[in-house]
């Protein structure tokens, strides 16, 4: 199991946390980061949409860029 730390721009989408001493609560990153997860949501509606002139890799750079821009205003919230 990966337990490296989680970068604010790496956070899990779904984390866990261990225990890892009897004071101190440790957290492990296993499967997919919060970014992939916000663009897989972003492309998931972009091929809901079918518009026939955006190209995957279109699809997919306007999903990460979304992403990207909802970690952001993610992240000034905080």
């Amino acid at each position: 199991m990966n337990t490296t730390p989680i970068d604010d721009n790496d956070e899990a989408a779904f984390p866990l946390i261990i225990p890892s001493s009897r004071d101190h609560i440790g957290y492990s990153q296993a499967g997919m980061s919060l970014r992939d997860y916000f663009a897989g949501q972003a492309i998931a509606g972009f091929c809901a949409k079918e518009d026939r002139d955006w190209s995957s890799a279109s699809r997919a750079e306007a999903a990460y860029k979304l992403a990207d821009a909802m970690l952001k205003a993610r992240k000034e919230r905080l």
